[in-house]
């Protein structure tokens, strides 16, 4: 998983996209070599009315390469899905999926495996649901902010501070994080305060 643009919101996004996911079970069978799996169709089943309810937006991309191996076509893929968040965060989830048919089935199978594994790896989605009953209800509102960790929220605030490029760009984000930064206990928001002056200090104010 790779934070592209961290935010407060989003961080509570994923939290509840994984209490609502819950677990996968492998209920799909493999009668050739008698193995059980999750496929496909329970993985999107499962994970697309999470995204709707988390106001999340997947896109995805997949990039494939098939070449033959004696009778059959092997494929190899590779999927991107990025998670598009209301408030303008992002987060990439990415990994790798091979698949061999007779046919002409190859690719589509590698690339259904690579979205359904970067799904269940990059989320972390385990084989059954490890939350509490009480805990599992899908009805829940969206957690309030504080029910995420300070650090985690400082963190995503110092990574955007490091991106500043301008003296008004600064004051944008300040803007934009200010009523996060409030909520943080005393010594993190001195810290954000005086990371705020350190970043800034290159550029100086516009004339009037």
């Amino acid at each position: 998983m790779k934070m592209e643009k961290a935010t407060p919101q989003l961080l509570i996004q994923l939290k509840k996209l994984k209490r609502l996911i819950g677990g996968i079970s492998k209920d799909d069978t493999n009668s050739f070599h008698k193995y059980n799996f999750r496929g496909i169709d329970a993985v999107m089943e499962a994970t697309a009315p999470a995204f709707d309810r988390c106001d999340l937006i997947p896109s995805v991309r997949i990039r494939t390469t098939e070449y033959h191996a004696g009778a059959s076509v092997r494929a190899v893929a590779h999927c991107t899905i990025t998670l598009h968040s209301l408030d303008g965060g992002c987060i990439k989830l990415s990994g790798p999926g091979e698949g061999m048919d007779k046919g002409d089935k190859a690719v589509m199978k590698a690339a259904s495996v690579a979205y359904r594994d970067t799904l269940l790896r990059g989320l972390q989605i385990p084989t059954q649901n490890t939350l509490l009953d009480s805990e599992a209800d899908s009805s829940v509102d969206l957690p309030p902010s504080n029910d995420v960790h300070p650090v985690l929220v400082f963190k995503v605030i110092e990574d955007q501070l490091k991106t500043i490029r301008s003296y008004e760009h600064g004051l944008e984000i300040a803007n934009q994080y200010q009523a996060e930064l409030g909520k943080l206990p005393a010594d993190l928001k001195a810290k954000g305060r005086a990371l705020f002056e350190q970043y800034m200090k290159p550029f100086a104010k516009p004339a009037a």
